[in-house]
């Protein structure tokens, strides 16, 4: 019976190492790179969209949705539509491009669930008009044939500074010992119970 149960742990092991080889969890280096070029999409394709898709054809808001995996969604900075799988995605930059942003990351912390990463942060849009809108966003991401995608973006303006005072007389109770608990679920197949980790 020991012996068994020796080789039935040491498959085990075997099994996670093999996984771990053939799907290396995120890095911190692998999304703060993420973050900025998604940023340096979107300015390439606002600042350019309206210039050179005319000459050449490009289609700019094609290039920001390949960094989006196919059902992702997406609740974006300006207005107040969820957006649900490419498709949807694709209009909702079609029509943001149009107004240039120019984006400027502001700061940036990174979550680190093996093959799963969170990107919470705030990031400002210069618009071609002018106008700045400052933002906080959060990226869910995950790999998805060893390429970083985004499978949930949650994007809001920032709030006034009467919300922010407000905010932080608010407590915030969580049940859960991980509160990304219920995407981990979600996102993966197997989730190991001790670590909370993507198996």
């Amino acid at each position: 019976m020991k012996k068994e149960l020796t080789y039935f742990l040491g498959g085990a092991a075997i099994a996670l190492v093999g996984k771990r080889a053939l799907h290396p969890p995120i890095t911190e280096l692998e999304v703060t790179n993420f973050v900025s070029k998604w940023l340096r999409k979107v300015e390439s394709g606002g600042v350019n969209s309206n210039i050179i898709d005319e000459v050449f054809g490009n289609d700019y808001s094609q290039d920001i949705l390949n960094l989006y995996a196919k059902e992702a969604t997406l609740v974006s900075t300006i207005g107040d539509v969820i957006y649900i799988g490419r498709d949807e995605i694709k209009g909702y930059f079609e029509n943001f491009l149009k107004l240039e942003p120019i984006g400027t990351l502001k700061s940036l912390s990174v979550q680190l669930f093996g093959e799963i990463a969170v990107a919470n942060g705030t990031y400002s849009f210069a618009m071609g008009s002018g106008d700045v809108v400052d933002a906080r966003f959060t990226y869910v991401l995950r790999k998805e044939g060893g390429v970083i995608k985004i499978a949930t973006h949650h994007s809001s303006s920032q709030p006034e500074q009467e919300d922010e005072q407000v905010d932080e007389q608010v407590g915030v109770v969580n049940s859960s010992s991980n509160p990304y608990q219920n995407i981990l679920d979600y996102m993966c197949d197997v989730v190991d119970p001790l670590t909370g980790e993507c198996l």
